[in-house]
């Protein structure tokens, strides 16, 4: 993970907060958020200037999107962390405010960063490494 991401991590209360959010996501819904991330990823590709973190956002936003759109073998809880990634990713109100100059990406990245890697262990196959 880039630099600036790296001083930003996600805390006990954090993950136990997000578990629970994933485990509430609603599979049916999937294809309504699928078809927004691509206007959300060029929206981030437009920005002048990209922070490291913010080139390596939108490489793992791609990398989970690309998975759940073309894996079809992927278990509901697979599933339902890409979209929490997703969805996080999608939302301009979460931690930090997307519209924030310099950080409004940060907490974006290390919550997408963290549900990959916790996918890397089950579904490494599919990851380019």
């Amino acid at each position: 993970m880039a630099n600036e991401a790296k001083n930003f991590q996600l805390t006990a209360d954090d993950k136990e907060r997000y578990e629970k959010r994933i485990s509430e996501i609603d599979l049916s819904s999937k294809e309504i958020l699928l078809n927004s991330i691509p206007r959300k990823i060029e929206s981030l590709r437009c920005l002048p200037d990209l922070k490291s973190f913010q080139v390596e956002l939108i490489k793992d936003i791609s990398t989970l999107y690309n998975l759940i759109t073309t894996k079809k073998d992927l278990n509901g809880l697979a599933q339902r962390r890409i979209l929490f990634a997703l969805e996080y990713f999608n939302k301009i109100e979460d931690e930090i405010p997307d519209q924030l100059p310099w950080v409004g990406y940060l907490d974006d990245a290390v919550v997408v960063r963290w549900v990959l890697e916790d996918l890397l262990a089950d579904y490494g196959k599919y990851f380019k490494t």
